[in-house]
């Protein structure tokens, strides 16, 4: 059994888990007023409970709220590296509760400290309460980032409140 590093009350950890290639990262959203964090582990061994933390990483500001961690998403790519997402679904940078995700990658032959980061992304369109990173799948190619509370437009008329959308992004 993993447990976050310093856990205290309220971080949710575990709410969200992943594990591509020899790591696992889990989720805690809560963590600091939920501004969320994400703890990185890497198998040491084969067996139980052989991991070691390695990494803990958090979003780019320490704001409130944003749930940093809320949804992780892993894979391992053909070269060995491993990409990881991370949904905030709470962040606000664009607008209230519009979401974004941040992308890292792990390089082989780096050490399992060293998570390059990729960028921050957010949502096309993103409007109020969209929760744009409430669910990611990290792919091959691409990452789908899930935004469950997005407006769907219309051709004629106004949009469809709260339809959800499905995202596709590229590192």
């Amino acid at each position: 059994t993993l447990f976050l590093s310093h856990g205290a009350a309220g971080d949710r950890y575990g709410e969200a888990v992943a594990a591509a290639s020899r790591f696992i990262a889990g989720g805690a959203p809560g963590r600091s007023d939920g501004a969320g964090v994400v703890q990185i582990w890497e198998r040491t061994k084969t067996g139980t409970n052989n991991f070691r933390s390695r990494l803990i990483l958090a979003p780019s500001s320490d704001l409130p709220d944003q749930q940093f961690g809320s949804s992780v998403s892993m894979t391992e790519w053909d070269d060995g590296s491993v990409l990881l997402a991370v949904g905030a679904r709470g962040d606000g940078t664009l607008a209230v509760n519009a979401g974004a995700i941040y992308l890292y990658r792990w390089q082989p032959g780096t050490s399992p400290e060293l998570w390059e980061f990729l960028g921050k992304k957010f949502a096309p369109f993103a409007q109020t309460g969209d929760q744009f990173g409430f669910a990611v799948a990290a792919g091959d190619v691409a990452t789908l980032v899930g935004a469950p509370f997005s407006n769907s437009p219309q051709p004629s008329g106004p949009p469809i409140n709260n339809t959800g959308s499905i995202t596709e992004i590229f590192p």
